[in-house]
């Protein structure tokens, strides 16, 4: 099985839900400390990612977007930036 090489993790939802996410990247860091972690969040939650020094954070305001916009963008993201940058 390939290893996988780059990790997008989108989280918009209450500080509880993010809080949670950070023992998942750190296990992942751990087991496959190659893979890229992008990281798609609010503002304000900014701060709870800032252990991982090498992920790329993505901080959008999405109050202007309503879900199915959200849902676009992360295509978006997807194909266009995390796609052409494996390579």
């Amino acid at each position: 099985m390939e290893a996988i090489k780059h990790i997008l993790i989108i989280r918009l939802s209450s500080m509880g839900d993010v809080a949670m996410t950070v023992p998942i990247i750190r296990l992942v860091k751990r087991r496959s400390p190659s893979t890229k972690i992008s990281i798609l969040t609010k503002p304000s939650y900014i701060e709870i990612f800032r252990e991982f020094k090498e992920a790329n954070i993505i901080s959008i305001d999405f109050t202007i977007f309503c879900n199915s916009y959200l849902f676009k963008l992360s295509l978006f993201l997807f194909k266009y930036n995390f796609m052409n940058s494996s390579k």
